[in-house]
């Protein structure tokens, strides 16, 4: 899934709409730099997939987390 550059584009746009998607107004900044820090470690260590699973699962634990807080 991390290997092509295609499936990577395919990843990214896929976490950007679904953060548009549930955006409500009062966004905590971190959560736009941390995808765009996702984004970086699945573009420069795709070939290292345990090192962005992590990043990956990292992130959306955070941001759900997060996001539940507030409802």
């Amino acid at each position: 899934m991390f290997h092509s550059p295609e499936d990577r584009s395919k990843l990214c746009f896929f976490l950007v709409t679904g953060v548009c998607e549930l955006y409500q107004g009062d966004y905590d900044p971190h959560y736009l730099t941390g995808l765009a820090a996702l984004f970086w470690v699945i573009n420069t260590f795709h070939d290292d997939a345990f090192l962005v699973r992590n990043a990956l699962y990292q992130y959306l634990s955070f941001y759900f987390k997060n996001l539940s807080l507030k409802a």
